[in-house]
């Protein structure tokens, strides 16, 4: 242990011991305002010129980050021993998916896991965001990206060296990742199809949100459809959201023709906006997948897919315990209204 010197050196190397003690065990964890100054000097029976040298001191080491006329908080940056930092570099915003976050921060919390996170969309440089969260030398890094947006020689180069498991989606096609906890899609798009066929339906819309869909969709898709034993044009006519939004008319028209009686869309927020764009669609049994809230709408509920993101945060921290790397897939859950 570094030697304090100050007028009163036994007074302030005994604070300092203490609150160096507690921030290193963890007791004090990174981002928690510490005690007012004059507080502290009651508890330790010492003055507030000791607190104030020993605050110096911790400042100077980067254990605290002290600020004017508003005291002091133990440095957000700061790994005590014993923890790990783990990071999700993810594209979801709160604003479009739910029970995501509060998850992951439980879980990284029930592991005494101090975690981070860095979201990207198209307005953001993910270099940046990616760079400022690889500075902060994170043990782990959790990828959910989409691949539109990253390129994975790009983001393999930016990350290498740090241990990463894909969670959620991994949409390179056609590679495979090496470590990863992966949801179903193509199993859970073929149970909804599935579903619908086992309720009598023949005709059945599925939605999706792109005209031009990503190779790994396509492929998704064509598992699912084989998996249910259906065949395009005949039984399943695919429509976009591009087409819904360019001429929700003509989109109206072919659902009519078609004589569908079914409507699954790949978001709940597809089978949304359909029912508002093409009134006709109304009356279609409907059956979503994620972002459930528009599938609670009162007296507009319809039959959904939930991801478990809480089961998918706890295997993709286990993911790391092991040195055999491998890829697991969870399940989506089917929830009737």
């Amino acid at each position: 242990m570094d030697a304090i010197l100050s007028a009163d050196s036994s007074k302030t190397q005994r604070v300092y011991d203490f609150i160096d003690g507690e921030i290193r065990a963890g007791v004090l964890s990174p981002g928690v305002r510490m005690q007012g100054m004059r507080d502290l000097a009651k508890k330790f029976d010492v003055s507030v010129a000791v607190i104030n040298s020993v605050y110096n001191t911790l400042e100077a080491k980067g254990m605290i980050v002290r600020f004017p006329r508003s005291g002091a908080i133990i440095n957000p940056r700061l790994k005590p021993a014993k923890t790990k930092l783990m990071a999700l570099i993810t594209s979801f915003s709160r604003q479009n998916i739910e029970n995501y976050y509060e998850p992951f921060f439980e879980a990284t919390s029930n592991e005494r896991i101090i975690s981070v996170v860095g979201v990207i969309d198209d307005r953001k440089d993910w270099h940046q965001i990616v760079g400022d969260i690889i500075a902060r030398h994170p043990d782990s890094l959790l990828i959910d990206v989409e691949a539109k947006q990253f390129p994975l020689d790009e983001l393999k180069h930016i990350t290498f060296g740090i241990p990463v498991c894909y969670c959620n989606r991994w949409e390179w096609f056609p590679e495979n990742p090496v470590r990863a906890v992966l949801t179903d899609y193509a199993g859970a798009y073929g149970e909804a199809l599935v579903f619908l066929r086992r309720c009598g339906h023949r005709r059945i819309i599925l939605v999706n949100h792109h005209s031009c869909p990503e190779p790994f969709l396509n492929k998704h898709i064509e598992t699912a459809m084989k998996f249910a034993g259906l065949t395009f044009g005949e039984e399943v006519l695919r429509i976009s959201e591009e087409q819904l939004i360019n001429d929700p008319v003509a989109v109206e028209t072919l659902i009519v023709k078609f004589h569908a009686t079914a409507l699954f869309g790949l978001s709940d927020y597809l089978v949304h906006e359909i029912v508002e764009k093409c009134p006709r669609a109304k009356g279609l049994e409907k059956l979503g997948f994620f972002d459930l809230w528009h599938s609670r709408v009162p007296r507009r509920e319809f039959n959904s897919f939930n991801i478990d993101f809480g089961e998918i945060w706890k295997e993709a921290i286990k993911s790391f315990d092991s040195n055999n790397a491998q890829v697991r897939h969870v399940n989506p859950k089917l929830i009737l209204k």
